[in-house]
């Protein structure tokens, strides 16, 4: 809660890897080039100590939406670079991915929250065509996706945090100017509130409507930012250096 200690890395270094869960039970999964060429559909779970390899993605892609627990999570969106931007989702039951109903609009660099593979949110993202910035938000019932209230402000690869009914989005991208701007969803509209201290994006988030955590990504300074939110609008901001 006050510093960031490392620890065991991941079996594979991945670019653009997304994940889910706690400190103590997480799951990360799919990705971009790292140590490994092209792109990844490995799946890695999280035990509070070490990183093991479970079953891989149905479809490897990079820059998804993500939400859930480690024993029961969602991936959605993402793409193939250089091939198109997926409208595909893949849920997770602890053991295994299974592809489902896809998202309505096809994105790339979105957010996302929710607590299970029934009940997720996502939101922002880069859709094509037109390549560009978009606010769509869409709501999993854990069958289906539905479009509901958009953002206030479109953009692309900032963080995310919350469920389906009390969500953040916060940071981002209209490429290419770089957001500061933080939105509360109530499970029905988004409204802006307090900005964070310093535009970034690329960025990842967690956490809940009063207290959720920003790590890292890219400013025009510092890739070595992280910002606190309390919910009452009160944020902070401390730096690290990643080693």
């Amino acid at each position: 809660g006050s510093a960031w200690t490392e620890v065991n890395d991941m079996n594979q270094a991945n670019s653009f890897v997304v994940g889910t869960g706690t400190s103590t039970a997480a799951i990360g999964f799919g990705g971009g080039p790292g140590d490994s060429p092209g792109l990844q559909n490995r799946t890695e779970l999280w035990n509070g100590t070490n990183w093991t390899e479970v079953n891989n993605l149905n479809t490897a892609r990079q820059r998804m939406g993500s939400g859930g627990v480690q024993t029961s999570a969602i991936g959605f969106g993402g793409d193939t670079d250089p091939g198109p931007v997926q409208a595909l989702t893949e849920t997770w039951n602890g053991s295994s991915w299974t592809e489902t109903s896809n998202l309505n609009t096809a994105r790339q660099g979105l957010s996302g929250s929710g607590v299970a593979y029934t009940a997720a949110l996502g939101f922002g993202g880069i859709s094509t065509p037109p390549s560009n910035s978009v606010a769509i938000t869409e709501s999993w019932d854990g069958t289906s996706w539905t479009e509901v209230g958009d953002l206030n402000t479109d953009r692309a690869l900032g963080g995310g945090g919350g469920t389906t009914t009390a969500a953040l989005m916060f940071g981002g991208t209209q490429d290419p100017p770089r957001l500061a701007n933080t939105e509360q969803w109530n499970g029905t509209s988004w409204t802006e509130v307090n900005d964070l201290n310093t535009a970034i994006y690329f960025t990842t988030g967690d956490g809940t409507v009063t207290s959720a955590i920003l790590g890292s990504g890219f400013t025009t300074t510092t890739v070595g930012t992280a910002e606190t939110w309390t919910g009452a609008g009160a944020n902070s901001t401390v730096t690290f250096t990643a080693s």
